[in-house]
């Protein structure tokens, strides 16, 4: 477990040394810059049902990816009411932990009816910029969260607001070369 776990952090250092160094590539860019929108979910507990839309939040994302098996439920009229409000993730669309346990990161690779609440950051890239996929990277990176969490605020909770999050700076090199990292 520690050889793997040493082996995750070179991966990491060596991705971070390549983007900052071999391609000249420096953290200059705020993430809203390489983004179309960047919000999060609802900051209203729903009432919950048993089997007809499910509601995610930080809990719900483990390794990567989200378990719809043990979610909650909303129904049809608290769905739509936070789909209105822009709270329901599209395919494409990262979802990043930004409440209590800051770092979660999970990429929408697929279409799905569901929505987040408050405790998920909805990063959706401009795709003309950045590749989902290298976003996911990006944010999964440790010095990404590293710096995510040194800006937590709060006292009950500790969290990282919308605006600081928008505001961390990353490393953004053309899309080909976004395409021949994350192959």
């Amino acid at each position: 477990i520690s050889a793997t776990q040493k082996n995750i952090e070179n991966g990491e250092s060596l991705y971070n040394s390549f983007l900052n160094n071999a391609l000249g590539i420096k953290k200059d860019t705020p993430l809203i810059d390489v983004c179309k929108k960047i919000t999060d979910g609802s900051h209203f507990s729903p009432k919950t049902f048993s089997d007809e839309y499910p509601y995610i939040t930080v809990k719900d994302i483990s390794n990567d990816k989200i378990d719809f098996k043990n979610c909650k439920f909303v129904d049809e009229k608290f769905y739509q009411e936070l789909v209105k409000n822009n709270c329901k993730p599209v395919k494409g669309d990262v979802l990043f932990s930004k409440d209590g346990t800051v770092g979660k990161v999970s990429l929408v690779d697929y279409k799905k009816d569901f929505v987040v609440l408050s405790s998920l950051a909805i990063i959706s890239p401009d795709r003309e910029i950045i590749d989902p996929r290298f976003l996911f990277y990006t944010l999964k990176s440790k010095s990404f969260i590293n710096e995510a969490i040194g800006k937590k605020t709060g006292v009950a909770i500790s969290r990282i607001i919308l605006k600081t999050l928008k505001n961390i700076k990353i490393a953004v090199p053309e899309l080909e070369e976004q395409n021949q990292i994350i192959i």
